[in-house]
């Protein structure tokens, strides 16, 4: 099987698992806003937010960069995830210890420190993920796929049925943090039933490497973090500054707008392995590719803005009720993030294959600064709608207009430019790609 035709084949299994997931997802937030006080959604939200701050810390940008030496070093595999791995073991460490001080000066002695530590020590055990990242480096996405579609239908399951009966708070975040427990364990499981080189591996010293994974990642980490913040802040920012309530009606508009986010990482993760070999082997057959998928991700993002849009009111009405009719006007500022954030997916990969880590960092750096800030003078006045206005102009900073501000990135800027302007055509000839031995 040729690697394109190994790219969409994972590209499709990927795509049946994650928009089943979104399916239970979105009757679970259902649920949440029909069995739940509105303020209690807030907290939940809230809490859901802070925790995912930290969570950078338990990949510390070293998905993509060790699915570069997987892929380039497939008789290594194996040493450099045990490398990774320990890198993310400290980190992991680290998230969980200043993620309940910062709690404390956030939320103070209460209720909702206690929820966060609990969820912070369940997403110690993400670092596991790398797992996933290693089969998928090898086009081997169904050695990993059942265990975990297995395992989070289950808690999707359990969680509803705990939101039935009304559980408290704390039983729904034992439930939700237990996700990354199972995972671990079941990706544990695999690693070592697959890896035949594990005794010698776990022998043979590492920190030359961990320290050349550090040295690289370092801004792959700071750029997730400063994604992550200016992705989850406005909801944290949004308690503090105004309520649970106000909180609740912006994070089921953000939820049914970044429940497309997915998409455009699906597609980045399943075409890596064919865009990898590319830029290094043919590089006018990279920018082709890389062009198309642009293209098809920019084009995919209007269609959905526009179509969100014209739906949200009712939408929103018939989904969560009359209680959340706020939500509709914050949904159709916000779903327009998607067309920079679809992109952004493909730039990320990019910023890898060229050595340009550190960029990674400085936009999303700029698109923090930037949220943070229109978060602190909108909010107050315009709530929701504000926490909205900020994040879609802080992706569109972080996404695009900063490319073209450093030397480094303007050339994957024109690349976006140019896949922009002709993306109907580009589109077309995406689909009439058959069987073509690109790779």
């Amino acid at each position: 099987m040729s690697d394109l035709k190994k790219s969409i084949t994972n590209t499709i299994l990927l795509f049946c698992e994650k928009w089943l997931l979104l399916a239970l997802n979105f009757i679970t937030v259902i649920l949440l806003t029909r069995y739940l006080a509105i303020e209690l959604v807030g907290t939940y939200s809230s809490i859901l937010a802070f925790a995912s701050l930290l969570l950078p810390f338990t990949t510390l940008g070293l998905n993509n960069l060790a699915s570069k030496y997987f892929i380039k070093y497939p008789n290594s595999k194996h040493f450099y995830f045990c490398a990774a791995l320990r890198i993310r073991l400290f980190g992991a460490i680290f998230a969980a210890l200043v993620g309940i001080v910062l709690g404390f000066f956030v939320y103070g002695a209460s209720y909702e420190l206690q929820l966060v530590s609990i969820l912070l020590f369940f997403q110690m055990f993400n670092i596991f993920n790398l797992v996933e990242y290693l089969f998928m480096s090898q086009q081997q996405v169904w050695k990993t796929m059942p265990y975990r579609v297995a395992i989070r239908i289950t808690i999707k399951f359990m969680f509803l049925i705990a939101l039935i009966y009304k559980c408290s708070l704390t039983s729904l975040i034992l439930i939700l943090g237990s996700e990354y427990l199972l995972i671990a364990l079941a990706y544990w499981l695999i690693y070592t039933n697959n890896n035949i080189d594990q005794e010698q591996n776990f022998r043979t010293t590492y920190t030359p490497t961990i320290k050349r994974f550090f040295h690289k990642s370092k801004w792959l980490f700071l750029s997730s973090f400063a994604m992550i913040l200016y992705l989850k802040i406005d909801q944290v920012m949004l308690s503090q500054m105004i309520g649970m309530e106000q909180t609740a009606q912006y994070a089921v508009a953000a939820k049914l707008s970044e429940f497309w986010y997915i998409f455009p990482v699906l597609l980045a993760n399943a075409f890596n392995p064919l865009l990898t070999n590319n830029y290094t082997k043919q590089r006018a057959t990279y920018d082709k590719h890389c062009k198309l998928l642009l293209s098809a991700l920019f084009l995919s993002a209007i269609v959905i803005a526009s179509t969100t849009t014209l739906v949200a009111e009712p939408l929103i009405e018939f989904l969560f009720g009359e209680s959340y009719k706020q939500s509709a006007s914050i949904l159709t500022i916000h779903i327009w993030a998607c067309i920079f954030v679809f992109q952004r997916a493909i730039f990320s990969k990019w910023l890898i294959l060229s050595n340009n880590y550190k960029y990674s960092l400085w936009t999303h750096f700029i698109g923090a600064a930037i949220n943070i800030l229109l978060n602190l003078l909108l909010i107050p006045t315009l709530g929701g709608v504000g926490a909205a206005i900020a994040s879609v102009t802080s992706y569109t900073f972080a996404g695009f207009i900063s490319l073209f501000i450093f030397r480094q990135t303007r050339p994957f800027a024109y690349l976006m430019t140019a896949a922009m302007i002709n993306c109907v055509p580009n589109c077309i000839s995406l689909l009439s790609i058959k069987n073509k031995p690109y790779a």
